[in-house]
């Protein structure tokens, strides 16, 4: 795995752990107001104890669900060498445009980990992290260096001019 890669890889699994820690303590005030409301309804009105446990039981699922994509995330610092040829997550990929010559630069990461941006301090060239099942992650994703795609959207012919 690039250096460069492995480095934005860390940082967004430092701010996945930082949502965490939020995630939890939100969760923890949602158990308590439930806990608090314990007991018989004053009137029909009176939603507050089952407003708390939604509130808790969705901040519980938020919790689990990052909870996986930084022990996902923490795998990919184990990249498998033999797929540093393929646009795989991990890898950040060079796209060029046919027409303009103009060039992007993605980091691709597994589902709830993208839409991070960072800049590439060997060239100055913002890279964005893009979930491989995001419309324009599917395009590339198992492309190798040299492929084309059109992304659907715009319909426009790109190809794969670096992968790290």
């Amino acid at each position: 795995m690039d250096r460069i890669a492995r480095c934005f890889i860390e940082q967004i699994i430092q701010g996945k752990q930082e949502e965490i820690g939020r995630t939890e303590n939100a969760r923890t005030m949602s158990v308590d107001d439930a806990k608090e409301a314990e007991g018989a309804m004053i009137s029909r009105y009176d939603t507050f104890l089952e407003e708390a446990q939604y509130l808790a039981g969705g901040q519980s699922k938020r919790l689990a669900i990052s909870l996986d994509v930084v022990v996902a995330l923490q795998s990919l610092l184990v990249k498998n060498p033999n797929t540093a040829s393929l646009a795989v997550v991990g890898s950040v990929v060079t796209a060029t445009h046919f027409s303009t010559n103009e060039c992007k630069k993605y980091l691709m990461v597994m589902d709830g980990a993208g839409g991070d941006r960072f800049v590439d301090p060997r060239d100055g060239v913002e890279i964005l992290s893009l979930s491989i099942l995001s419309p324009l992650g599917r395009c590339m994703f198992e492309q190798e260096e040299g492929d084309t795609f059109t992304f659907p959207d715009v319909k426009n012919e790109w190809e794969i001019t670096e992968i790290l």
